[in-house]
C-alpha cells in the first residue's frame, strides 16, 4: 500500500509494543480508508432455510400429559428409593471428581 517510516518501540525485554509512523503518513493513510466504500453489513438472512412445520393437529397427540400428581408420586417414590443415601456434599461431588466414579 504505503511504503511508511516505521519506529517500533520496545519494552525492556526488547518487545515490540508499539509502532510509530509520521503524522504526514498517518494523513495519507487515513485519507485513503475514507475514499474505501463502506463495506455493508453482512445480512445472514440468504442463510436462513425455513422449514415447513406440521400442522398443530399433527404434533398434539405425540405429546403426552402430565398429571402433576402422578408425576409427585413417582418422584416421592425415587425420593424414598434413595433415602439409604447421605446428602450430596460438596466434598463427595469433589471426591467424585477426582478418584472419578466406580
Amino acid at each position: 500500500m504505503y511504503n511508511l517510516a516505521k519506529k517500533m518501540v520496545m519494552n525492556e525485554a526488547m518487545q515490540i509494543i508499539a509502532v510509530q509512523i509520521d503524522y504526514v503518513d498517518w494523513l495519507k493513510f487515513e485519507s485513503k480508508l475514507n475514499e474505501q466504500p463502506k463495506k455493508k453489513s453482512t445480512d445472514l438472512n440468504h442463510f436462513v432455510e425455513v422449514m415447513p412445520q406440521p400442522p398443530f393437529s399433527k404434533a398434539l397427540p405425540h405429546q403426552q400429559r402430565l398429571d402433576p400428581d402422578v408425576f409427585l408420586a413417582e418422584l416421592n417414590a425415587i425420593h424414598k428409593q434413595l433415602a439409604h443415601l447421605p446428602p450430596l456434599t460438596d466434598e463427595i461431588l469433589e471426591m467424585a471428581k477426582t478418584e472419578g466414579r466406580p
